[in-house]
């Protein structure tokens, strides 16, 4: 909400930000993708749903941040179609919260991590959960 749109085709993070959320998929279909081309050919580590931090905190009785699916075909290399629903409070503001902090932003010069992240190595103490090597942070001009 209230977002300003730089040049390079970035906004700001100063503004209202109403909504932070990320989907996660069940192990198996996660598995069934990695094994196609070309994922197959990622070196990154994986994070099990089991080991990564967020799908607890994005969980409740009223959220469920898992899509259902179901194959288009045999298996996956035939597509996937999924859903799920999601509500957005436009009256919620997510930037000055501690815990929902903005990780990192991009800018003409690449991606930076921010100065209250832990990713890239920032201000915080909880370490990466594989979704990072901690130190590399996207790199190249913003579109």
């Amino acid at each position: 909400m209230n977002y300003t749109i730089f040049n390079n085709q970035t906004i700001n993070a100063d503004n209202n930000i109403t909504h932070i959320g990320q989907l996660f998929w069940d192990e198996d279909v996660r598995a069934a993708v990695e094994a196609t081309s070309p994922y197959n050919t990622n070196t990154q580590a994986v994070t099990s749903n089991d080991e990564d931090m967020w799908d607890i905190v994005q969980a409740d009785t009223y959220y469920d941040p898992f899509p259902q699916y179901v194959y288009l075909g045999a298996d996956v290399t035939d597509g996937i179609f999924a859903w799920i629903q999601i509500g957005v409070n436009s009256s919620a503001n997510y930037v000055d919260d501690e815990y929902y902090a903005v990780a990192a932003y991009l800018d003409a010069d690449g991606g930076h991590a921010s100065a209250d992240s832990f990713v890239g190595g920032g201000g915080g103490d909880m370490g990466g959960n594989g979704t990072t090597n901690g130190t590399a942070m996207p790199t190249g001009a913003a579109p």
